[in-house]
């Protein structure tokens, strides 16, 4: 077992374990987290991987347990419970998901109680609400860490994802809004989390919609806006998807807008999004549909940007348009197929003597899940002072 040097510190923590353990009466309890908020309180990682191999976290989980069991549970009581344990988890990320994978079967549902509690109430319960997405951030961030071999998938249901859901669109503290949304595009990496399966059960394109809403918002700041549209991307790279997608009309407009940023990423990232929805019949007609072509348009616009991975995005696009017989028939019908023909042969030759030829579908530079477009988005772990 992992010991301190301090060994006094070593058996404060040991007997902090034993009366968190212990602890059953209400001022039992109380003593017990207050005395945890105080040793826990720190900013070591050497000493919080020393509570993770003392029990820290299970003490505070079954505690956290037996709160949330009475017919009245301590809301005091609880955000203390809560912030303990949002402590210990400062500690190195591999650490953290060993931790979760012993106490998620317990931990999570715990979670989303909490949660469901916070949002209904009338009460100020933002600190709790916040010191859970600060925990939920640090998880689905080791899940996706070199230190990480598991595979399995950070949540597994659908009642966390709805209450992820739940505090971006609340009136919550901004932090733990952040701390959600980012959370989520975590869980877009991969097809395992259940975030993707949620599109098909719990509320179709709420975690879409929820992602571009984010991404075109600049109250958010540019980093969190950017992980957004990762996640968006990540979502929409699955085939599955693009059908679904790709007709949503607010999810379009909220590109063709991403197109028009001076920030090359934006464009980078609605570009890939819309090669995505190109691919699919239904959603390349409501491409060419949406405002009289504004799609098409704004496409064959980044056509002449000096980025090479935005050319060659937006050029994708239009030949899946061009090469998909209905789409192109309504292409015909609106007079843009000949644009669309002339602006392909022209940005091909520009990056055929820049660059070399033009293959099809996105430059992998650095995919964001196997199989998936490249993009300049990747889900990031970084907590609202990070990002902010």
């Amino acid at each position: 077992m992992f010991m301190d040097s301090d060994n006094g510190r070593q058996q404060e923590l040991d007997l902090v374990v034993e009366n968190l353990n212990r602890a059953f009466i209400n001022e039992e309890r109380t003593e017990a987290v207050i005395a945890a908020c105080t040793l826990f309180d720190h900013g070591d990682d050497k000493r919080h991987v020393q509570e993770i191999y003392t029990g820290a976290d299970r003490a505070l989980v079954k505690l956290l347990n037996l709160s949330m069991s009475f017919a009245d549970p301590d809301a005091e009581e609880i955000a203390l419970l809560v912030k303990a344990l949002d402590m210990v988890y400062r500690c190195p990320g591999k650490y953290v998901w060993t931790s979760y994978l012993d106490v998620a079967e317990v931990l999570i549902p715990l979670y989303i109680g909490i949660l469901e509690l916070c949002l209904s109430a009338r009460d100020n319960l933002d600190p709790t609400v916040v010191d859970i997405t600060n925990s939920l951030l640090k998880i689905s961030n080791c899940r996706f860490s070199s230190d990480s071999i598991d595979s399995r998938p950070v949540v597994d249901g659908m009642g966390m994802i709805a209450q992820l859901v739940g505090v971006a669109d609340s009136m919550v503290d901004i932090k733990a809004k952040i701390n959600a949304i980012i959370t989520i595009s975590n869980l877009t990496h991969e097809t395992e989390d259940s975030v993707l399966l949620s599109m098909a059960t719990f509320s179709k394109k709420a975690i879409p919609n929820l992602l571009i809403t984010t991404a075109t918002n600049p109250l958010f700041g540019d980093k969190t806006r950017k992980v957004s549209l990762g996640g968006l991307l990540n979502i929409s790279s699955l085939a599955q998807n693009q059908a679904l997608l790709g007709v949503d009309v607010g999810i379009i407009h909220g590109l063709c807008n991403l197109m028009r940023e001076e920030d090359p990423d934006f464009k980078r990232g609605a570009t890939a999004i819309l090669d995505c929805f190109s691919k699919h019949p239904s959603s390349g007609i409501a491409l060419v549909k949406y405002k009289k072509g504004i799609a098409v348009t704004s496409l064959i616009r980044m056509t002449h940007e000096m980025d090479d991975t935005i050319c060659r995005s937006a050029i994708s696009s239009l030949r899946n348009l061009l090469e998909t017989p209905e789409v192109e028939k309504a292409m015909k019908s609106k007079k843009m197929n000949i644009e669309v023909y002339k602006c392909l042969a022209k940005s091909t030759a520009k990056l055929h003597m820049h660059t070399g030829p033009m293959t099809r579908g996105l430059p992998q530079t650095g995919a964001v899940r196997p199989n998936s477009p490249a993009g300049p988005f990747r889900a990031s772990s970084r907590s609202y002072e990070e990002v902010q």
